[in-house]
C-alpha cells in the first residue's frame, strides 16, 4: 500500500524561524524517464568540487523563464554561479535528452522573507537562451487559473531528487509520491506555529502538480511549489508549498514578463 504525504499549499506561510535544511521525499519511488516533462534540477557551482551540482528543484514556465523556491537562491544572486537542466532524469548518467541553460536574471518575489518563516518563497528565473519544448521531453507546466483554488481533494504528485529515506544520500535518479493536500486549518493543527522545521534541500522548488479538469481534459496543473515542512518527518506533519494560484497576476505581472 503506498503511503499519502500530506500537503498544505499556503501563500503567508507560518514558520519558526529556527530552521535547518534536509532534503526528503519520503516513501517515493522511482519515476518514469520523461514522466514530469516540467521538472528542472537547478544547480549551483561548487568550488570545492569544481563542479556544477544540484541543490534544488525547478518548473518549466516557458521557454525562458523558470519558477523555483525564493529560499532556493537567497544565498547567493550571482546567476554565472547556477546551471539549469531541463530533460534530466538521473542526475549521473547523460541520457542525450539534457538541456542546460544559464541564468540571466534572478527575480526573488518582492515580500520574500526567510526571518520569522517563510512568506511569499517563490522567486522566476531567466535563461539566456531559449529551452526546445517538446511534449514528452522537456514541456511547460500547466499553469492554474488565477484564483484562490486550494486543490483539496485532488490527486496529486511531487517530484524531486530529495531523500527517500532519512540520514541517505540524495537519490541520482528523480523520484516522485502520491499526496493529499489538506485545508489550511488542519494544517495549522498538524504543524503549530513552534517548532524546528527544514527546508526540503534537493526537493525546495520542486513541483506540486495534481490533476485537474482543464477545457474537459484530465491536465496535471501545477498547484503549488515546494517549500518547507517539520524536522524529522514525524508521521501524519505536512509538507508547506507555496501555493501557485496565490502569485499569478505576480508571474504575469510587470515585474516577471512572460508573455
Amino acid at each position: 500500500m503506498k503511503t499519502i504525504l500530506f500537503i498544505c499549499l499556503l501563500a503567508a506561510v507560518f514558520a519558526d524561524p529556527r530552521a535547518t535544511f534536509l532534503s526528503r521525499i519520503v516513501n517515493g519511488q522511482e519515476a518514469e524517464p520523461n514522466e514530469f516533462p516540467w521538472q528542472v534540477s537547478l544547480q549551483y557551482w561548487s568550488e570545492a568540487n569544481l563542479r556544477y551540482s544540484h541543490i534544488c528543484g525547478a518548473v518549466v514556465l516557458n521557454e525562458t523563464h523558470i519558477l523555483t523556491a525564493a529560499h532556493c537562491v537567497e544565498h547567493d544572486p550571482t546567476v554565472s554561479k547556477y546551471d539549469i537542466v531541463a530533460g534530466e532524469h538521473n542526475l549521473n548518467i547523460q541520457s542525450g535528452n539534457e538541456q542546460h541553460r544559464r541564468l540571466s536574471v534572478i527575480t526573488m518575489h518582492d515580500e520574500y522573507t526567510s526571518s520569522g518563516g517563510y512568506n511569499n518563497d517563490i522567486a522566476v528565473l531567466t535563461l539566456s537562451s531559449n529551452l526546445m519544448l517538446s511534449p514528452t521531453i522537456v514541456e511547460k507546466a500547466t499553469l492554474p487559473e488565477e484564483s484562490t483554488q486550494t486543490f483539496t481533494g485532488k490527486t496529486c504528485q511531487i517530484s524531486g531528487w530529495g531523500r527517500t529515506v532519512a540520514n541517505e544520500a540524495l537519490p541520482d535518479v528523480l523520484q516522485k509520491a502520491n499526496t493529499s493536500v489538506i485545508t489550511h486549518s488542519d494544517c495549522r493543527g498538524r504543524l503549530g506555529i513552534t517548532g524546528l522545521l527544514y527546508l526540503n534541500r534537493g526537493d525546495s522548488g520542486g513541483p506540486l502538480v495534481c490533476k485537474v479538469e482543464v477545457d474537459g481534459k484530465s491536465t496535471w496543473v501545477l498547484a503549488g511549489v515546494t517549500s518547507w515542512g517539520l524536522a524529522d518527518c514525524p508521521v501524519g506533519s505536512p509538507s508547506v508549498y507555496a501555493r501557485v494560484s496565490t502569485y499569478i497576476p505576480w508571474i504575469w505581472g510587470s515585474n516577471v514578463i512572460l508573455r
